[in-house]
């Protein structure tokens, strides 16, 4: 992702990880157990949630994430919620299991 797309999801990835304290906490842990994001089962339980936050971004921003993504890629689609959803949620859940790596080697308490 640019840093713009970063800039315009970044609040939407807060409210993801928000969503599910229960699964933030377990993939964290995972996370801690097992090393990596990557190699952790839980980050895909985040798929569903996502798709859903994805969906409900604003008209605003779900077109500036579309003119971002056709800097890249010359592929169109009629459904932009579709486009959206097949450009971002790989590296938003890249993004997440990032943050539950970085949170987990600061968590202290478990």
């Amino acid at each position: 992702m640019t840093r713009k797309e970063q800039q315009i999801l970044k609040e939407t990835i807060k409210r993801i990880i928000r969503s599910n304290t229960y699964l933030w906490w377990e993939l964290k842990r995972q996370c801690f157990e097992f090393g990596s994001a990557d190699s952790v089962p839980r980050i895909w339980e985040y798929e569903q949630p996502v798709k859903k936050f994805l969906h409900a971004l604003s008209a605003k921003e779900k077109a500036l994430l579309y003119l971002e993504a056709l800097k890249r890629s010359k592929d169109k689609f009629n459904d932009i919620n579709l486009f959206i959803e097949s450009t971002y949620l790989l590296p938003i859940l890249e993004e997440i299991g990032r943050r539950a790596n970085i949170a987990a080697n600061k968590t202290v308490y478990w």
